[in-house]
């Protein structure tokens, strides 16, 4: 079964300030930073699973659909695997952003979809495989925007798309070898916010880069399956 829409109360079982509440020395422009919940509707359109059978997500993720399982349900061993490797991946994405390396992102951005494309989900049952396909939509999608945006500021904007849908992917089949923080930056696209995915507890700040490299919180902590 799905699990009901996980609420800001309930995500703070490994709760850690670092540089909460921080503002930069210079204001976001409005035109450098969207909200990551106001992307234009066209890079919306057709991503966003409308599930019955599924809840809503967090009410301050930009992708309503996304699914997260009720229990890490039992799935191929090359599954997990596979998707591990994808965080892998997606960790290298972070790391980029977190040094302001545009190239370096989308290399990374590059690498992680051939990954998530080749990911073999037969053998899957029926709610993992519509939780999966609402995953790995909004990842191929924002992939895509990521690469093919021009300047930073609009490929980490897709950054916390792929950051959302990863969050759900991993809660729901777990394949990591060991935990996976999940960071939230208060500032990023004009002071909305975005979440992304980290190795450890270390604050590098993918959304402010070098400008605020600790600026965040580790607001949860997600269990290798």
């Amino acid at each position: 079964m799905f699990r009901t829409p996980i609420t800001a109360s309930i995500l703070g079982l490994a709760l850690l300030t670092v540089g909460a509440g921080c503002r930069s020395s210079e204001p976001e422009s409005p035109q450098t930073h969207m909200a990551a919940g106001h992307m234009p509707a066209a890079a919306h359109e057709g991503h966003d699973m409308d599930m019955s059978a599924g809840e809503r997500q967090r009410p301050d993720f930009a992708h309503k659909g996304l699914v997260i399982l009720d229990k890490v349900p039992e799935v191929p061993q090359a599954f997990t695997s596979a998707l591990g490797v994808a965080v892998d991946d997606y960790y290298g994405i972070a790391q980029a952003f977190a040094s302001d390396d545009s190239a370096a992102a989308t290399s990374a951005a590059k690498a992680m979809l051939a990954r998530v494309e080749a990911i073999d989900d037969a053998g899957l049952g029926t709610d993992a495989a519509a939780a999966w396909k609402s995953h790995r939509e909004v990842l191929r999608a924002s992939l895509h925007q990521l690469m093919e945006a021009e300047g930073i500021a609009g490929k980490r904007q897709h950054f916390s798309h792929a950051s959302e849908a990863m969050y759900c992917a991993v809660r729901s089949f777990g394949g990591v070898s060991g935990a996976v923080e999940v960071a939230h930056c208060p500032m990023a696209f004009g002071d909305v916010g975005a979440y992304w995915l980290a190795r450890d507890k270390t604050i590098a700040n993918p959304y402010l880069g070098k400008s605020m490299p600790t600026c965040g919180t580790i607001e949860e902590t997600l269990a290798a399956r």
